[in-house]
């Protein structure tokens, strides 16, 4: 089910104007996890309607303090080791309305990938091992800008990094959606703050 939704978002996304954020390649990149995660969830509903989603034994009131300090913590966690060691990790500029943006974006894809995968963290490390080598993919071949091969590293380091602790949050009783909220910040803060601005 991953392959071709990741497969189709490519192809969908390549046509459009990504261009249009200020975003060189994250824009691009945003776009695709968007249409990907949005073909994940109707394949999910449409295969295995009424199914609920795994996980969901904690109200989302009692998750929502858990849920704002893991928030704060994967923006620290990810933002911090970027700006110090690496580039300017902060949201300047037009970086600021961005950065909500791109999380939507990823937000969309994880909360596909949880539903697909129903909790099985081996098919969720799969589903985002699966998008990488297809964005990869459609850098080769033309459907992606070119400049997207030498994000995938990166982006493959912070999808395998999201796994992990999406894998930590599900054996806590973490809501469905924690893991993916937590984890579309920690793929949205690079994305949107240290590529390249057009």
């Amino acid at each position: 089910m991953a392959m071709p939704a990741a497969g189709l978002g490519a192809a969908l996304a390549a046509p459009l104007p990504t261009a249009r954020l200020p975003l060189a390649v994250g824009g691009h990149v945003a776009v695709f996890l968007l249409l990907t995660g949005v073909l994940l969830a109707g394949a999910h509903l449409l295969f295995r309607p009424g199914r609920p989603p795994a996980g969901d034994t904690v109200g989302p009131l009692r998750a929502a303090v858990p849920a704002v300090v893991l928030l704060g913590y994967a923006a620290a966690a990810v933002a911090l080791p970027l700006h110090l060691g690496f580039t300017s990790a902060a949201p300047v500029g037009a970086r600021w309305w961005l950065l909500p943006l791109v999380a939507l974006c990823c937000l969309a894809f994880l909360l596909g990938a949880e539903l697909v995968a129903e909790g099985r963290g081996g098919r969720y490390a799969a589903i985002g091992g699966i998008a990488v080598v297809v964005l990869a993919g459609a850098a080769v071949t033309g459907l992606a800008p070119g400049f997207v091969l030498l994000v995938v590293p990166l982006f493959a380091a912070l999808v395998a990094w999201q796994a992990a602790w999406a894998g930590v949050l599900r054996r806590r009783g973490a809501p469905w959606w924690l893991p993916a909220a937590v984890g579309a910040v920690l793929l949205a803060w690079p994305v949107a703050t240290t590529l390249p601005l057009t």
